[in-house]
């Protein structure tokens, strides 16, 4: 009897080893991806760079899961300089958002980035632009075309890192505030400020120089083509970086050259400094939950944090985490999956009180959540800043762009 008895369990216990791996297939087949390319200055929709004619060329893709939740928006990630929507650090992640949100996920690379066409004519291995109202310009594009059956007032959500959520914020009070079509916008390590050796007025003149000296597509001082050796040895460098992770990085674009950027133009570096004067956290018409790391190398902690504290938009908040980089999917595993669970309770917290399942609450590893705090008079501006050439030499910015 008792060997009956052993042989049920055993057969109850591999009964469900296979359910569960049956589960976890059938979890990865739910997800569709739909890649293309969007011609921001036709405004059509084409299968490749070119087929449409000339122009500018955006690839872009969507992450659709075949079980969707009514009632949740869509949601626009948006990388960071250099990165790509297909870079499987990135990839993964949103799959795994949409998956267990039951909601589309939609990307693009910006120019001189991925698998888009490159904003530079003698230097295609650069992160490459004159000025970031052209990111602007293709974030509106994109928006009206790719993702217009969701173009209205607060229909889409937005998740975005470093450059990525300066265009984000930035296109909140420009571009969209009339249309206003985010509802809520994670902006995680933004880029409103940079760590740089020197006195910003040295290496933005020392920029904005080889800028107008025609030096504007070369690679800035210390800046290079990726390598997979010296994003490696960076990586040793930084804590908290996940091994795992940079070596799914590293072997992606070693196979897929062409696609990888690292380095920038002084032409991007002046444009960037140029853009983080421009951007008004008084005018962020959106809600926005910062998400800033404790010890950021790239953006100083203190400069995300002066920016949250002028948020205006009702239902804005600022969460400083503790053990993650600047680009926090190259955290560990463990705090990445709780980053992918802070951002599903902030963007459906409607949902989750009604449920209790909101898991994220009191987590030690978040070590200051600050709710909205009201709206403040907007400070005085500094005249000696404002009168500053909105540039940024490459030397500078060596602690920023690694």
């Amino acid at each position: 009897m008792t060997r009956i008895y052993c042989f049920l369990l055993f057969l109850l216990f591999s009964f469900s080893l296979f359910a569960r791996e049956k589960d976890e297939k059938e979890q990865h087949a739910s997800i569709i991806i739909v890649s293309g390319y969007l011609n921001i200055s036709t405004k059509k929709m084409s299968e490749a760079i070119g087929k449409d004619g000339n122009g500018t060329f955006l690839h872009h893709f969507k992450v659709s899961p075949t079980h969707k939740k009514q009632g949740r928006n869509p949601v626009l990630w948006l990388v960071g300089k250099g990165g790509t929507g297909e870079d499987p650090v990135y990839a993964e992640a949103m799959k795994v958002f949409a998956a267990t949100n039951g909601v589309d996920v939609y990307s693009f690379d910006w120019q001189s980035q991925g698998k888009s066409s490159s904003s530079s004519s003698t230097n295609k291995h650069a992160v490459h632009i004159t000025s970031f109202s052209e990111y602007q310009e293709a974030l509106n594009v994109f928006l009206q075309v790719v993702m217009k059956d969701h173009y209205k007032k607060n229909g889409i959500d937005v998740i975005a890192l470093s450059m990525g959520a300066h265009n984000a914020l930035r296109y909140s009070h420009g571009l969209g505030q009339e249309t206003m079509p985010f509802g809520k916008i994670i902006a995680i390590s933004p880029m409103v400020g940079f760590n740089t050796p020197f006195p910003s007025v040295i290496s933005r003149t020392i920029s904005n120089l080889c800028h107008y000296l025609g030096f504007g597509e070369s690679f800035a001082l210390s800046q290079k083509p990726w390598r997979a050796d010296s994003l490696r040895k960076h990586h040793e460098n930084k804590k908290h970086v996940c091994t795992e992770a940079t070596e799914k990085h590293i072997q992606h674009f070693s196979q897929n050259l062409h696609t990888a950027r690292h380095g920038v133009s002084y032409s991007w570096i002046a444009a960037a400094y140029e853009g983080v004067d421009f951007i008004d956290p008084f005018e962020i018409a959106a809600p926005v939950m910062m998400v800033v790391p404790e010890s950021d190398e790239v953006v100083p902690t203190e400069s995300q944090l002066d920016f949250a504290s002028k948020l205006s938009a009702k239902g804005s908040k600022t969460v400083v985490v503790k053990d993650v980089p600047h680009d926090v999917f190259f955290a560990k595993k463990e705090k990445v999956g709780k980053l992918l669970g802070l951002f599903r309770d902030y963007l459906y917290e409607g949902d989750l009180k009604a449920t209790g399942n909101n898991q994220n609450t009191k987590m030690p590893w978040i070590i200051h959540d600050v709710g909205f705090r009201g709206k403040k008079e907007k400070d005085s501006p500094d005249d000696d800043e404002d009168t500053l050439i909105g540039v940024l030499s490459g030397l500078a910015f060596e602690g920023f762009l690694g």
